[in-house]
């Protein structure tokens, strides 16, 4: 919708540009069993942050990953907004 909003709205088009979307992701959400992703918007991602992971264990951390390539295998995943903020150090500046 964002980016529709850009499109269609000329004043805020004239003014801004949409440069990536960023999607955060709290992990502790996922510890169900089967992990479902399906409706969080991973499909329209450019940027998947997974916060709160020091309660989760490694396994399903790597599950976690590979469900949301599933949906999107071109977003880039960060499993912390530390590393998120490295990545992007010269992308939006």
């Amino acid at each position: 919708s964002l980016k529709f909003t850009l499109k269609h709205a000329p004043y805020l088009g004239q003014r801004y540009v949409f440069a990536c979307t960023i999607l955060l992701l709290d992990v502790r959400v996922l510890l169900a069993e089967p992990i479902d992703l399906r409706g969080l918007g991973i499909e329209f991602a450019d940027y998947v942050v997974c916060f709160n992971t020091t309660s989760i264990n490694k396994d399903r951390l790597n599950q976690v990953e590979f469900a949301v390539k599933q949906l999107n295998f071109k977003v880039k995943l960060a499993l912390t907004i530390e590393i998120l903020e490295a990545m992007l150090t010269n992308k939006l500046h």
